[in-house]
């Protein structure tokens, strides 16, 4: 049968974890094709959408974390401050003899410490909360890389049912395992994103816990 020679464009590109497909089919060559042929294409045009909203979620909750990880570290570095003063106010009540007073600066000191256990834990949380969300931006990435090369699997597929062949090389084989290289991909680091987020929570309880633990001390009458 003959062959239709429309201007399709064959293209290896280097591949990289989320780099996109490998190989693509000029959307050009399609144009004759009609909406319900290209069913396949559209559903994964909407899925690289999705990724990529994925993509700038997750670039968003990177900045937002790094803002309140930089804050906590001040957090920290203050409490350790007021502990290192509560420690020289212990030894100066000690010093002076008064009871009251050395019974005050204990517990300043046992109230300061409880400051830098929580502000501590604040920081472990948010430190374990941003490799966790590098995690998942990295998941959208590959997720919108698994997208593309899908999309460009079903323009394949198209080309092929219609009788396209730009060139002899052609092979919708290379699309298809370009396509399940990314999706395997994407299936692992989708994966690691997911284990990370008990960790994350995990540490969030226990930042939680001791900041009640120190706000009660704070609160405790003297």
């Amino acid at each position: 049968m003959h062959k239709t020679l429309l201007p399709v464009v064959l293209v290896a590109l280097a591949g990289c974890g989320g780099g996109g497909a490998k190989y693509h089919v000029d959307d050009q060559s399609l144009a004759t094709a009609s909406v319900q042929e290209k069913q396949g294409i559209l559903a994964a045009s909407q899925e690289k959408e999705v990724a990529k909203t994925e993509q700038q979620k997750a670039e968003a909750d990177l900045k937002n974390v790094d803002n309140d990880l930089s804050i906590a570290e001040n957090e920290y570095k203050t409490a350790k401050l007021t502990k290192d003063t509560a420690q020289l106010n212990v030894k100066n009540a000690q010093m002076s003899g008064d009871v009251n007073r050395q019974n005050q600066a204990a517990h300043d000191l046992r109230v300061a410490e409880l400051g830098v256990r929580s502000a501590d834990a604040k920081v472990d949380w948010l430190n374990k909360k941003r490799k966790w969300i590098k995690a998942q931006r990295d998941a959208a990435d590959d997720h919108w890389a698994a997208a593309d090369s899908r999309c460009e699997l079903e323009k394949a597929k198209l080309a092929q049912q219609k009788g396209i062949k730009p060139s002899k090389d052609f092979d919708v084989m290379n699309f298809e395992q370009d396509s399940m290289k990314k999706q395997q991909s994407y299936s692992s680091s989708r994966m690691d994103a997911d284990k990370m987020q008990a960790d994350v929570d995990r540490l969030e309880r226990d930042y939680q816990a001791q900041l009640q633990t120190y706000n009660t001390a704070k609160a405790s009458a003297n």
